[in-house]
């Protein structure tokens, strides 16, 4: 794979651990009930940054999903105890310190003081207690590895988590922004419904001031928002709210993004088509990025219908040209990369050969074989689809067409983002499904490998599981790679999901705009629009 402005190796070394819709009618959001006064003087003035997103989110209760479009969404409001720094080690973000007691069973955090919320009340440990315990209920993250903790305020700056058994793993856990354990008010969790929150409080840059479901998002700058001293890295570090307002249009429409950034309409489009790409370099006033290092999966069902046999699974494996669903889907190898691990190259810690031998190896009497011998008698196979993300669609398309040269009856089903999300949780409706994550730093952390994460796809392995339960309590770096070695193995074997390229997400802004960044998804705090 080339680069354009972000190198994904350069960003992934030690990768760690990718829509429920709100009123359509405007609301104001920030339940602010201060009275102070907005800085002045800050650097960007009044001056509103306009921003194309292409995804309506399903939800923006973080708690809820693990939907790429609430991750970015809820990045400038909510923040978590930790985040990840671009080596994806754990800092300090609302906690100060943490320790680890001897045992690796009990963790301490001490907050940082006088943290306000956006509604203008103090941030204590009574809140991050009722966070967490919500987080721990409804992410799949927190089920699957901390549905047994127990969580105890020890005083109003100090917070106790403790486990049944160690997980040397934990704090980078809490420290992972997809569905993340993000923070918020004790209170606006107690008025909670079972559509998620009410209202969106948190900690961050800026509060979300307006939310028109399907439609846009204001955000406004945060005046009592206290940053770190620490330069930023990632998302740990200073933030600041450098502009006075962020607009956010959602625009699914990527031809009229496409035009938008090139007529100045907007001053930063994200997840443009690969194809326009060419085309935009022509075009004076544009800089672009490639960033956002993603694996493109496609989830198999293992819960009901023709994918609950292992041959049959195999036989979807032997199908695939690895290849040529990625160039079919990314088009110019400047922005995928075929490889079979499910680490990165530069993870030197994690990258291992095991199950390369059954990657990208396509054999179609192998796969014929492997069909007839799961008992396959051309039931038909649904593979749900959106075509919001071009990079689901087009591999599905691709996919189909492998699927039918082996003998399976395979029907697309093609539904928006947040429908097929409602979809999926279904197992009697469906067989296949393409996905996208992000990259992992601890890549055992994929949430479809374990199941007790209860993740769409139901994985039931005893073997996986209890190989990721033994990478958590490994006791040196070296034990653990072996361990994940023995996973990569059997999930070549096993089937649950298939990897078929990992690729950069396209991005452009209007090149008055400066520290326009991304980790995890963009972020757009610590950005600057020049006159």
């Amino acid at each position: 794979m080339k680069f354009i402005k972000f190198s994904l190796f350069g960003l992934m070394i030690l990768m760690l651990i990718g829509l429920l819709g709100c009123s359509e009618e405007s609301q104001d959001q920030n339940g602010d009930n201060s009275e102070t006064e907005e800085n002045e003087g800050t650097p960007g003035g009044n001056q509103e940054l306009t921003v194309a997103y292409d995804a309506t989110p399903p939800t923006m209760d973080p708690h809820m999903t693990t939907a790429l479009a609430t991750l970015e969404l809820i990045k400038p409001v909510y923040e978590g105890l930790v985040a990840l720094d671009t080596k994806y080690v754990p800092q300090p973000m609302l906690a100060e310190s943490w320790t680890v007691s001897e045992d690796g069973k009990e963790i301490v955090f001490q907050l940082r003081e006088d943290i306000k919320f956006h509604n203008g009340e103090t941030l204590d440990a009574e809140d991050v207690v009722a966070s967490l315990e919500r987080w721990i209920e409804l992410s799949v993250l927190g089920k699957g590895n901390f549905s047994d903790a127990t969580i105890e305020a020890v005083d109003p700056h100090t917070v106790s988590i403790t486990l049944t058994e160690p997980n040397a793993l934990a704090v980078v856990i809490l420290a992972n922004p997809t569905q993340g354990a993000v923070i918020m008010p004790k209170e606006t969790i107690e008025n909670a419904g079972a559509d998620g929150i009410e209202e969106y409080i948190g900690t961050g840059p800026y509060k979300l001031e307006e939310y028109i479901d399907g439609q846009s998002l204001t955000y406004k700058k945060f005046a009592d928002y206290q940053p770190l001293e620490e330069p930023a890295d990632g998302l740990s570090g200073k933030k600041e709210a450098l502009v006075e307002t962020i607009k956010v249009e959602i625009v699914t429409d990527p031809s009229t993004r496409v035009a938008g950034i090139q007529t100045g309409q907007y001053d930063i489009a994200v997840k443009l088509p690969i194809d326009n790409y060419e085309t935009l370099q022509n075009v004076d006033g544009i800089e672009h990025y490639a960033k956002d290092p993603t694996f493109g999966t496609m989830i198999l069902n293992q819960a009901d219908g023709v994918f609950q046999d292992q041959a049959a699974r195999q036989a979807v494996l032997a199908s695939l040209d690895i290849d040529d669903i990625s160039k079919a889907t990314f088009g110019s190898d400047e922005f995928y990369e075929v490889n079979h691990s499910l680490a990165v190259e530069s993870q030197v810690d994690w990258y291992n050969e095991a199950g390369q031998e059954k990657y990208n190896a396509p054999d179609l009497e192998k796969a014929k074989q492997l069909l007839e011998e799961s008992g396959y008698n051309g039931e038909e196979v649904v593979l749900l689809v959106t075509r919001l993300y071009s990079e689901h669609y087009n591999a599905a398309i691709a996919i189909e067409q492998q699927l039918k040269e082996v003998g399976f009856n395979v029907k697309l089903e093609v539904y928006d983002w947040t429908t097929l999300l409602e979809v999926r949780n279904d197992p009697t409706v469906w067989d296949l499904t393409i996905t996208t994550w992000p990259a992992e730093a601890i890549p055992s952390n994929f949430v479809f490998l374990y199941s007790k994460n209860e993740y769409p796809g139901w994985i039931q392995n005893e073997l996986m599981d209890s190989l990721i339960d033994g990478i958590k309590e490994a006791p040196s770096q070296e034990e653990a790679l072996e361990l994940f070695s023995e996973l990569q193995a059997e999930f070549y074997d096993y089937v649950p999901t298939i990897k078929y390229a990992e690729f950069l997400r396209y991005h452009a802004s209007r090149d008055n705009i400066k520290g326009f960044d991304g980790f995890y998804g963009i972020h757009l705090w610590n950005v600057t629009k020049e006159e």
